[in-house]
């Protein structure tokens, strides 16, 4: 059994509708996104939920960075923000670059001209922002990329079992080796020197400064999923799947494992 200084101990704050998903920006606004037809993309508010005028009825990819949410619908970026009480404004960015890739997570990867591969978030410009991997032939078989983090992009492989492992491919970028089959969920902020990778209710550290990991803790309060939304005030939020449900949840962290 776990310890307590090892276990992160995740509590209810609220019960999110069916097929909605939960992103948190950093000042702390909580957006809604409504999965199912018709979509929906709201805020709860004092009771109220304003909702986004979405440009296209189907989100195909949604992140949330610093104080924006970001939509691909339509292969078409915006940036939705929100000022209480009830305004949510959506701005269009940019069509997603011709040849590029969109993931999980607003992630991206377009491969040049001259054949070199940049990865970059999907509200960024691939030749501004993008991180060149120029790895070896093979390198990112069985990869995933999962983050992209002052400069450097990490992918990850996962079901290698034994502890969590990290390997540098090339000067920018980096190769997580995970226990779990689970693909990982991943809170990253360049303002933050801590990189959190949820993998299989596990929630693993890694201090970019140092590129080492602290020890990991294990989640307690979710029965199936974990997928961190947030850090404020000494606490993360997450979305948390029970048995049938998923819960918006708290969770305090421990005083080494906060961002700085």
């Amino acid at each position: 059994m776990a310890n307590a200084e090892d276990t992160l101990n995740f509590k209810e704050i609220d019960v999110l509708p069916n097929h909605t998903l939960a992103y948190q920006t950093d000042d702390g606004t909580i957006f809604h996104h409504k999965t199912d037809a018709p979509q929906r993309l709201y805020v709860g508010w004092l009771g109220k939920r304003p909702q986004a005028r979405l440009p296209h009825p189907e989100i195909t990819t949604i992140a949330a960075y610093e104080n924006a949410v970001y939509i691909c619908a339509n292969r078409k970026i915006y940036r939705v923000t929100f000022t209480p009480p009830a305004t949510i404004i959506v701005v269009f960015v940019r069509d997603v670059f011709e040849d590029s890739q969109v993931f999980r997570m607003g992630l991206c990867s377009r491969v040049l001209r001259n054949g070199t591969m940049t990865a970059y978030r999907m509200w960024e410009h691939f030749n501004d922002d993008g991180v060149v991997v120029d790895v070896e032939e093979g390198s990112l078989t069985g990869l995933t990329l999962v983050g992209i983090h002052r400069g450097k992009a990490f992918y990850a492989k996962t079901n290698c079992g034994g502890v969590i492992t990290i390997r540098q491919l090339c000067d920018n970028v980096y190769e997580i080796n995970l226990p779990q089959s689970v693909r990982p969920n991943l809170l990253i902020r360049d303002a933050w020197n801590m990189i959190y990778i949820e993998n299989d209710r596990t929630l693993f550290i890694l201090d970019s400064n140092t590129m080492e990991f602290l020890p990991p803790l294990r989640i307690q309060g979710a029965d199936i999923a974990c997928v961190p939304t947030g850090i404020r005030n000494g606490e993360m939020y997450a979305m948390c799947r029970g048995a049938v449900t998923w819960y918006y949840m708290i969770a305090k962290l421990p005083e080494i494992y906060l961002p700085h």
